[in-house]
């Protein structure tokens, strides 16, 4: 049985769910370890070792990045469902994907 594109769209969806949540877990991680290096080299009165803090608070950024990644393909997929769904043929159906890459989508 051929699966809609809207089926096919969930499951790609619901494979990113994952890589996000795991994301999200690791920039907090990130942060809350950035800030207990902190409290802690204030608490010691140690402040040039309070420098480690920011820095390892400063690895967030690239998953930051990767995080928007995921979120504008997510968006992306959203987006081409509609057409997708609206075509009634595959011709027409192909004609949408190319039209809304066209269209720049592509540079979301």
């Amino acid at each position: 049985m051929a699966r809609t594109a809207q089926q096919v769209i969930e499951s790609a969806l619901k494979e990113n769910r994952f890589s996000e949540i795991a994301l999200y877990a690791c920039i907090l991680l990130l942060f809350l370890v950035g800030l207990a290096i902190v409290l802690w080299t204030v608490w010691l009165n140690q402040a040039w070792a309070s420098t480690c803090g920011p820095a390892i608070s400063l690895l967030v950024i690239p998953m930051l990045k990767q995080l928007r990644d995921i979120r504008q393909e997510k968006l992306k997929l959203r987006l081409i469902e509609v057409p997708l769904g609206i075509a009634t043929t595959e011709k027409a159906a192909a004609a949408a994907i190319v039209r809304i890459f066209e269209q720049g989508l592509k540079k979301l």
